[in-house]
């Protein structure tokens, strides 16, 4: 019998013995223990029953929902390279009102035009800290975000951390929620 064959029947053998085994073991449990299983079962459902988990009304979760979205914009928007060709405020653009989106259009062929071979590398990054709701109604939001920056370049000596805030005004647009106008503060 080839040594192939022979391993292969013996992890086989002891496959069949552990599933054997565990239906052997799963068949004798004490009676006392399935006994005590029903009456954990029992008592957790009566504690699921008696615990009461609030529900959000329509209005918080859109401004949470709000909330994170303006976080996740802030941080997006806040992470610039200047060899990546405005990528990032390119991603944002499903999140961005017409307006906002023929801003950014402008911003990026402008900045493109200006922008030379030879200039020296530079970085931004934003972190995420808090955020805030300013003012909400049914049409427009304006939420606050507290962001950690950091300023990189060729120079490690260069690089700098600072906290900034960027306030970003939310518009109704066509039944959904965009951002209209990010200013960092």
């Amino acid at each position: 019998m080839p040594t192939n064959l022979k391993i292969l029947f013996v992890v086989l053998l002891i496959i069949i013995f552990l599933i054997g085994g565990f239906f052997i073991y799963k068949n004798n449990l004490a009676p006392a223990e399935k006994e005590s299983n029903n009456i954990n079962q029992e008592a957790e459902n009566k504690i699921a029953e008696e615990v009461i988990i609030p529900i959000a009304d329509e209005e918080t979760k859109l401004k949470l929902e709000l909330q994170s979205l303006a976080s996740f914009f802030a941080e997006s928007y806040g992470n610039y390279s200047n060899q990546n060709n405005y990528e990032n405020i390119i991603d944002l653009k499903p999140f961005m009102t017409q307006a906002m989106r023929k801003w950014a259009d402008d911003f990026i062929k402008q900045a493109l035009r200006k922008q030379s071979a030879e200039q020296p590398y530079e970085k931004f990054s934003a972190k995420f800290l808090n955020s805030e709701i300013e003012s909400f109604n049914s049409n427009q939001a304006l939420i606050k975000v507290n962001c950690q920056r950091q300023e990189s370049s060729d120079s490690p000596s260069d690089n700098k951390i600072y906290y900034q805030e960027a306030k970003i005004t939310f518009l109704k647009e066509n039944g959904d929620w965009k951002v209209n106008e990010i200013k960092w503060e």
